[in-house]
């Protein structure tokens, strides 16, 4: 995310993501909370507060916006994301947030094709407020340049760096 964020939260208990393209949405989303709930962090975030699941071994990876971003952003009211089948460079815009104080940009943490979106969000976009580091996961991307994903940060890191923001 482009903004500023000025409020340092207290730290989440990030979950693994999981591959589970080719169910449905309710069944997908169902699944991902699960497999979410019962996994150890292995998130990875970006200096705009974008968060990107580890890869899995066919190299997907969930994508989303940090709770750091969406505090900051207040009552989320629309999410715009791209099409399946797009493909992003890293730090490339992705898509569009919006809440009632502010629109933001979201950007790709790292290059990757779009595989699936989380469709829920264009009905149900406060679930961005609810579970943005769970339920809330914008894109599953396969990634075309793993190598990027050493430039961004581990949850440790990036609790240092909401700290030097305040």
């Amino acid at each position: 995310m482009k903004a500023v964020v000025s409020r340092t939260l207290g730290r989440n208990l990030l979950r693994k993501c999981t591959n589970v393209q080719g169910l449905s949405l309710s069944t997908r989303t169902r699944y991902f909370s699960t497999t979410q709930t019962n996994s150890i962090a292995t998130y990875r975030f970006s200096e705009d507060h974008e968060w990107i699941s580890e890869p899995d071994s066919e190299g997907l990876s969930y994508v989303g916006i940090t709770d750091h971003a969406q505090t900051a952003l207040g009552e989320i009211v629309f999410v715009e994301l791209p099409d399946i089948e797009s493909t992003f460079d890293k730090n490339e815009t992705f898509g569009q947030i919006e809440s009632v104080k502010a629109a933001s940009e979201l950007l790709m943490p790292v290059s990757g094709i779009v595989v699936d979106i989380n469709n829920n969000l264009e009905d149900n976009p406060g679930v961005v407020n609810s579970s943005p580091e769970k339920d809330a996961w914008m894109l599953q991307i396969k990634v075309t340049n793993p190598t990027e994903l050493d430039s961004l940060m581990d949850q440790s890191s990036y609790d240092q760096y909401l700290e030097s923001l305040e």
